[in-house]
């Protein structure tokens, strides 16, 4: 009994950590680029990643310091959470019906 208890005891501790280390998400920081954005609508430029509507997400990254850039850019001020680019997108707009999304390849 000892020993099922001491194996749950280590099972139980052990398996989560070794679940949260594991990234399905490949270039999930958006680092991983071509060139640096010059104009909006540039998520092309992003490794893995495209848009499969018609809309057209934004890259922004710290390699430019203009309107694209971060912190601060054209829409606001806003740090990377990891690394040192990230998307934007519009999910609802009241004057188009264009909807932006993003997606791995």
């Amino acid at each position: 009994m000892i020993r099922f208890l001491v194996f749950l005891f280590y099972y139980i501790t052990s398996v989560p950590t070794i679940a949260q280390s594991v990234n399905l998400v490949g270039n999930g920081s958006f680092e991983d680029i071509e060139s640096c954005p010059d104009e909006f609508g540039q998520l092309a430029k992003v490794v893995q990643w495209h848009s499969p509507s018609d809309g057209t997400p934004d890259l922004f990254a710290t390699c430019n310091h203009s309107y694209l850039g971060i912190p601060m850019n054209g829409i606001g001020n806003e740090n990377a959470f990891d690394g040192e680019a990230y998307s934007g997108i519009i999910l609802y707009n009241t004057l188009e019906v264009v909807r932006e999304y993003l997606q791995r390849s």
